[in-house]
C-alpha cells in the first residue's frame, strides 16, 4: 500500500492532507508564510523503517533455545 504524500505541517497537526504540490490546501489556508510571501509547505520524503529491530530475531531464537533446554 502506498500512502499519499502528506506535508509536515499536516502530519504534526494531524490534519487530512490533499497532497497538492507545491502547496496543499491546509498550507494555503495557514497564516505561516515564508520570506517570499508563499505558504511554508514542506514534504518529508524519508520513509519510516518498518519491521523488527536489528538483532531481534536472533535474541528471540536464543531465548527459545534457553527455554527449551
Amino acid at each position: 500500500l502506498t500512502q499519499p504524500c502528506q506535508t509536515d505541517g499536516c502530519r504534526v497537526r494531524k490534519r487530512k492532507c490533499d497532497g497538492l504540490q507545491p502547496f496543499c490546501t491546509n498550507c494555503i489556508k495557514s497564516v505561516v508564510r515564508g520570506s517570499d510571501g508563499n505558504p511554508v509547505c514542506t514534504y518529508h520524503t524519508e520513509a519510516k523503517k518498518r519491521g523488527p529491530r536489528p538483532g531481534y530475531k536472533d535474541k528471540m531464537l536464543q531465548r527459545l533455545e534457553r527455554l527449551e533446554s
